[in-house]
């Protein structure tokens, strides 16, 4: 069409007033291309566009904004392009071909960000001049081909501690979360144990649905119990356990419930290897493999070592006095009955129960259990216990001189004072402890523990015979007594084969000397070491008699009578000076 001459002053002047800012302008048509595949709409400032009717002022023609909508499915918006009008008032169709009539201006690009298919809003400056809009469509890109996995590797992972992002690919080509698809179902991201079905949508220029089920599987832990140990009866010590496994720097504070430890073994269960079981560990992110461990009951030291309680060996038996724990000789074998205890509870004797036992004598071999002696008890533990205990018992000796019969005299210990009943006529002679020095006993007095004893007739005679016929000395023991406290191997002793050391001893009725054999422990002998009798061998002349059994004098001294603080009977009240003991005290004599 041929403007004339009045149009073209109306437009030119449009034109000026539009350059002045007087003008306004319209947007003539609005669509898609396709056709139908989208509402496009239009306000500026807010106020509402009608296509080809609303004038936009040329002072807002910066504040329009372009409303892409109701994209129909399958397609996505490719651009937004905006034409000048080619003449006023009228114009073209808008054509999507290269060609006469296509005056394309200008074009808005997508908005990635819009994610479906890129509907949303769109600012446009508006050029000096009427416009036709038209937004461009493309169909979209189905997800033909996807794969949708965990980091683009897996449908499954074991759990790492790391974040773990969903990837969809379409063929060989990542897409982009937001851009081209939206994760629907499910999260994007995943660290903790999960197992699901991820459902993504594309969107932008892709389209379809898809699901795939993904899972972080749990890391293996595996918790040991730790090898423990305790004695028989004891109450099982805390169980403890060690955890391997852990992912990265976690630790047990990863378990929501920490495990715990089990085993059949109870305080009485008898010694051997138990074990302990480990279970019932809870965590988000762990499965459990669980190991077991020993407990090693030990046996109980009970002995005499023991910190944690001793045995207890009680003895009894016919004629046995339980006060003192000892038997009185009869010439037969005389032992105790054993029984042993711990915490109440008796004890069982044989080599596959409790204990054992062995009798030793302190001063003979104890092959014979009918001698007076001191007998040692020992309680060898084993099975559930350990550990050794032991008892005494004596065997006292029965002093009686028979008469029809010369005494062999022997030394013999006392495991206590003990008040000799000497009769009349009888006299009896002491070796203090362990020294050398012989005393007279007469009366009834107090004789120390361990003290070896030598009794005679009193009157009888002593003579040194036969070179010393020409003296006749009665003999009072001085200090030629003496006292064997351990064996004497007399062959072997050099003194005695030079000459040196003079000793006789008891053979039959006789003291004999001699150079050879044994002096046993516990035996009285004669040491004429230095005198002049050594050549001769001395002969107790003993006219039988009889004497009382020893008895105890504990009461005695505590009923008024005075002793010497070597524990020797007096008289009467001492009137020397010194310290004395009467009914257990000691008492100052100045």
């Amino acid at each position: 069409m041929t403007m004339n001459k009045i149009q073209r002053i109306v437009f030119t002047m449009a034109c000026l007033l539009t350059s002045l800012g007087g003008y306004s302008y319209k947007i003539v048509s609005m669509g898609s291309y396709p056709v139908d595949k989208c509402t496009v709409t239009a306000t500026y400032n807010s106020n509402n566009v009608i296509a080809g009717t609303t004038d936009i002022p040329a002072s807002n023609s910066n504040n329009v904004t372009i409303h892409i909508s109701n994209i129909t499915p399958g397609y996505y918006l490719d651009r937004i392009e905006y034409e000048y009008v080619t003449d006023l008032g009228q114009a073209e169709a808008p054509r999507r071909a290269s060609g006469p009539g296509i005056q394309t201006k200008d074009t808005i690009p997508h908005n990635s960000s819009h994610i479906t298919h890129y509907a949303g809003d769109y600012g446009l400056a508006m050029p000096a001049s009427d416009i036709i809009i038209t937004a461009i469509l493309q169909e979209c890109t189905s997800i033909s081909t996807y794969s949708l996995t965990l980091d683009g590797t897996a449908t499954s992972l074991v759990y790492n501690g790391a974040d773990h992002t969903v990837t969809l690919k379409n063929g060989g080509t990542t897409l982009v979360k937001g851009t081209d698809y939206t994760v629907t179902t499910g999260n994007n991201t995943y660290k903790d144990v999960f197992s699901s079905s991820i459902t993504v949508t594309g969107c932008g220029i892709y389209k379809d649905t898809r699901t795939q089920a993904l899972s972080i599987t749990e890391a293996p832990l595996t918790i040991t119990a730790d090898n423990k140990s305790r004695d028989y009866l004891d109450e099982n010590p805390t169980f403890t356990t060690t955890i391997t496994g852990f992912v990265g720097d976690e630790t047990v504070s990863a378990l929501t419930t920490p495990p715990s430890c089990a085993t059949m073994a109870t305080a009485s269960s008898p010694i051997g290897s138990y074990t302990i079981t480990p279970s019932g560990a809870v965590a988000i992110n762990y499965s459990f493999n669980y190991v077991g461990g020993t407990l090693t009951i030990n046996q109980r030291n009970i002995g005499s070592t023991s910190t944690k309680g001793q045995a207890v060996i009680s003895l009894s038996g016919s004629g046995f006095d339980t006060s003192d724990n000892y038997f009185n000789y009869n010439g037969n074998v005389q032992t105790p009955t054993v029984a042993v205890s711990y915490n109440s509870s008796p004890l069982s004797e044989g080599p596959t129960n409790d204990y054992t036992l062995t009798t030793t004598g302190h001063y003979t071999n104890a092959l014979d259990l009918s001698k007076p002696d001191i007998y040692t008890v020992t309680v060898t533990f084993l099975g559930n216990y350990t550990g050794t205990k032991t008892a005494t018992y004596q065997i006292r000796p029965r002093l009686q001189l028979k008469d029809d019969d010369p005494y062999r005299w022997e030394a013999y210990y006392n495991t206590e004072a003990y008040n000799m009943k000497v009769p009349t006529g009888v006299q009896a002679w002491v070796v203090n402890g362990f020294n050398t020095t012989a005393v007279e006993l007469t009366g009834k007095e107090v004789i120390k523990k361990q003290t070896p004893m030598l009794l005679f007739r009193e009157g009888s005679t002593k003579t040194f015979y036969p070179e010393l016929t020409a003296e006749t000395p009665t003999w009072t023991g001085g200090a030629y007594l003496k006292y064997c406290d351990s064996p004497w191997y007399l062959t072997t002793d050099p003194n005695i084969q030079n000459g040196n050391t003079k000793i006789c001893i008891l053979v039959r009725d006789n003291f004999v000397r001699t150079v050879s054999g044994t002096l046993a422990a516990g035996k009285c002998y004669l040491d004429l070491s230095g005198t002049t009798y050594f050549g001769a061998p001395l002969r107790l002349d003993i006219t039988p008699t009889s004497i009382d059994t020893p008895e105890k004098t504990l009461n005695d001294m505590n009923n008024g009578k005075w002793y010497t603080l070597d524990g020797r009977q007096i008289q009467g009240v001492p009137t020397q000076k010194g310290i004395y003991i009467v009914n257990g005290k000691k008492i100052i004599i100045k």
